[in-house]
């Protein structure tokens, strides 16, 4: 305002983009605001890549109000410590009250406000699952997930600090999803009260790894959108999986619930356009309610291994390479058959292809180019 040349210093995350002319309004300057040369900084005693809020001098400081908000583990920030060898980290919010003149200002593009990519989360999202009890497919995708962002940031995980906040409620109630055309209101009500559940907690993005009551997948959608969060189907992940590898013939086995395309409660019935989907036979179905309740009684076994390897041979057509395993209790089972029990089929868990799609969505690269989840051969 007094006509002379100022110096000053601004101050954001490094992979944020300063607007100058955001900058002139935190300087209350009717001024030309401009980036200082480098041989003009040469005058201060720095050259690019060693500016630092440390620097001594009668500098006016602003520093992006982002800054005052930790993001992440450990919520600290870092800069040069006056050469390109060494770093200091430290706490912006701290550092305020020792600079003499420095202030909060919003500085930022906000085209760059957008906030997620590739590299990780700018602001996490707690995922939340529900599950059965016991708990066994919430772990199981619980575990997926955690390998899928490994997988997806690849060089840039680091370890513990890029691993996702996960609520998990498991309810005993879900249990009676075997009985749905018999208790389909109780069972709704349970489904919406896990919602809640969750959401209190802080989830933001949520799962339910089980394929018979994604029935009800619409209303828990819609359900929780009113909460503010984002329910993912893995019914449409699935779809959208096979869709990719241009798979047009499957073997879909899962409970007459999940299977059945002649009956209401069918999740799958209109999920696959253009793709041939054969499903288990009277004697099948009986087979495969026999295996989901013995595998949560008991676990996985050698029997049940037998069990499984009988269902391709008996329920799978020759001509049939993919078999989609439409069952959560089928999981451990299918990743410790061996090859010998497989047939020569590949098995695809759509747990897999579920928990490759709510990492994508926690790591805000859904748009980007898909890494297909391994097939169980």
């Amino acid at each position: 305002m007094d006509g002379r040349r100022h110096f000053f210093m601004a101050h954001c995350r490094g992979d944020r983009e300063l607007d100058l002319d955001r900058v002139r309004l935190a300087l209350e300057s009717e001024g030309d605001v401009r980036r200082m040369l480098p041989e003009a900084a040469e005058s201060l005693g720095v050259v690019y890549g060693t500016v630092n809020p440390f620097l001594e001098g009668e500098l006016v400081q602003i520093f992006d109000s982002e800054l005052h908000k930790p993001l992440g583990v450990p919520g600290t920030v870092m800069t040069n410590a006056g050469d390109h060898t060494w770093a200091v980290e430290f706490r912006p919010a701290e550092l305020l009250q020792k600079l003499r003149d420095a202030r909060w200002a919003d500085i930022v593009q906000p085209s760059a406000d957008q906030g997620r990519g590739f590299w990780g989360v700018r602001e996490p999202e707690s995922i939340g699952i529900l599950t059965g009890n016991p708990s066994d497919s919430g772990l199981d995708l619980c575990a997926e997930i955690n390998r899928q962002i490994r997988t997806l940031l690849g060089k840039n995980a680091l370890g513990d600090v890029s691993m996702p906040k996960v609520v998990m409620v498991s309810s005993p109630a879900i249990g009676i999803s075997m009985e749905m055309d018999q208790r389909e209101e109780a069972l709704r009500e349970a489904l919406l009260r896990g919602i809640d559940d969750l959401c209190v907690a802080g989830a933001r993005i949520l799962a339910h790894p089980a394929h018979t009551t994604h029935y009800f997948a619409p209303e828990m959608a819609a359900y929780a959108k009113s909460k503010g969060a984002r329910f993912m189907s893995m019914v449409e992940a699935t779809s959208t999986w096979l869709s990719g590898k241009g798979i047009s013939e499957i073997t879909l086995l899962g409970t007459r619930y999940v299977t059945d395309f002649r009956g209401q409660w069918s999740v799958y019935r209109d999920a696959f356009p253009g793709i041939k989907v054969h499903t288990p036979s009277e004697e099948g179905w009986a087979k495969i309610h026999a295996l989901g309740y013995a595998v949560q009684q008991t676990g996985p076994s050698p029997l049940w291994f037998n069990w499984m390897r009988d269902l391709l041979r008996d329920e799978v057509p020759d001509s049939c390479q993919y078999v989609v395993v439409a069952m959560t209790e089928f999981t451990p089972v299918v990743r410790h058959l061996k090859n010998r029990g497989r047939r020569g089929k590949i098995l695809v868990d759509p747990i897999n292809i579920y928990a490759e799609a709510v990492a994508r969505e926690y790591l805000g690269v859904t748009g980007r180019q898909r890494i297909m989840p391994e097939c169980n051969r």
